[in-house]
């Protein structure tokens, strides 16, 4: 699973920086209304380096993180405020996904969930059997769709309730990431080169779109693109019919991707390199401060994005 070896991964990189290149590089775009970003010097939100679970940012003036101390990160747009403990006692994995600055949902390897309402935190409350939840996204605060690595199962949520776990990815390496347009369009994508569409009512069966690679990420701004990475450095795209073939855009595991509009999007990979789409034909590469392992980024727009480390390492992306 991505969580496991990207935490082995940062096992072996604590306490020793890995250089971090920018790239801007060919991925499918359009051109010249993507802006380049100029990414800031990375910033520490968390004075231990603990892994730094998933990170969502609805606008520039807001972003949250949980880690895997169950500690809340909120980015103000100016600085990252001092964390918020949910109050579990023990080492655990988060997925958070925020539709708007006023509302988010959390879920854990335990089961749990908890809600954002623009000014505190929910307690940690008991879901979907206590499965194992490893990602998550919400379209509104009315509808979300969470995934189950080892029970190869999903739960949705209608803003009151959440579902009983449908099994949707039977026999494979796992679901590893989902990605909602709507209430009525969902991705998710699995450990063994399968997405599942989910229509509003019903999940599809799953359909190879990647032979066997590893699908680490999946990103859907509306429900007539989306966008997926693997672990061998490919990108495939979904224009609302079917993907397109798998298309190497880097030599290293792509840890995640994060699309604002269609054909506008910004993946990172685990050598610390993050890759901006802008066109098939323009690249350009800068080297900045050295950077841990990294495999989180979320744009709030074509000019905002952050990504940030296993080591509670992040670095902004703005336009100029």
């Amino acid at each position: 699973m991505k969580h496991r070896l990207s935490r082995a991964i940062a096992a072996s990189v604590i306490g020793a920086l890995v250089p971090l290149a920018l790239l801007a590089v060919s991925l499918p775009a359009a051109a010249a209304t993507v802006p380049w970003l100029h990414w800031s010097k990375p910033t520490r939100v968390d004075t231990d380096p603990v892994y730094a679970g998933s990170l969502s940012c609805p606008t520039a003036r807001f972003c949250a993180n949980i880690d895997e101390y169950d500690d809340v990160h909120v980015f103000n747009g100016r600085r990252w405020l001092a964390p918020v403990s949910l109050g579990i006692s023990y080492v655990d994995n988060w997925a958070v996904s925020c539709p708007a600055s006023t509302w988010c949902a959390g879920v854990d390897a335990y089961g749990n969930v908890t809600y954002y309402n623009g000014t505190s935190w929910s307690p940690p409350t008991r879901i979907a059997g206590g499965m194992k939840l490893a990602g998550i996204s919400c379209s509104s605060r009315r509808f979300c769709a969470a995934i189950s690595t080892d029970e190869f199962s999903a739960v949705t949520y209608n803003g009151t309730a959440w579902s009983a776990p449908v099994v949707i990815d039977p026999g494979t390496n796992g679901l590893d990431a989902v990605s909602c347009a709507s209430r009525t369009f969902c991705v998710a994508v699995d450990g063994s080169g399968n997405a599942i569409r989910y229509n509003g009512s019903a999940w599809s069966a799953p359909r190879n779109i990647d032979g066997a690679n590893y699908l680490n990420s999946v990103s859907c701004p509306t429900a007539r693109f989306c966008a997926a990475v693997d672990n061998v450095g490919n990108l495939l795209d979904y224009n609302g019919t079917s993907w397109a073939a798998p298309r190497s855009i880097d030599p290293n595991d792509l840890g995640a991707i994060s699309c604002t509009g269609v054909k506008a999007c910004v993946a990172v990979d685990g050598q610390g390199t993050i890759l901006q789409s802008r066109g098939y034909s323009k690249e350009h590469r800068t080297s900045v401060t050295p950077f841990y392992y990294t495999d989180n980024v979320s744009c709030a727009s074509a000019r905002f994005c952050v990504a940030m480390n296993e080591a509670s390492q992040v670095i902004v992306g703005r336009a100029s």
